[in-house]
């Protein structure tokens, strides 16, 4: 569930505004299909890892990345372990 926090907070939502979007806490929990509580915790765990930032608008808490090189890195890594794999279930 983190990771998929991380990948939706690391997708623009605009095309002509290509900048890391800003995302409501109630919006990431219905991407994800979590309960507003469940998603509330993983972001406070990615919030105590440095990963994502806050600020609060009233009652709305709103959500981005922190550290995209940190996020980039890890989806390539994601990438090369998948391509490891598909290289060792399928031999050449």
């Amino acid at each position: 569930s983190r990771r998929y926090i991380l990948e939706l907070l690391a997708v623009p939502t605009d095309e002509h505004h290509p900048e890391l979007p800003e995302r409501r806490s109630g919006d990431i929990a219905r991407a994800i299909g979590l309960s507003a509580a469940t998603t509330s915790e993983h972001l406070r765990q990615l919030a105590n890892a440095g990963l994502v930032s806050s600020r609060r608008e009233g009652n709305t808490v709103y959500y981005r990345l922190r550290n995209q090189a940190l996020v980039k890195a890890f989806q390539d890594l994601l990438l090369a372990l998948d391509k490891d794999y598909q290289t060792r279930l399928n031999p050449e």
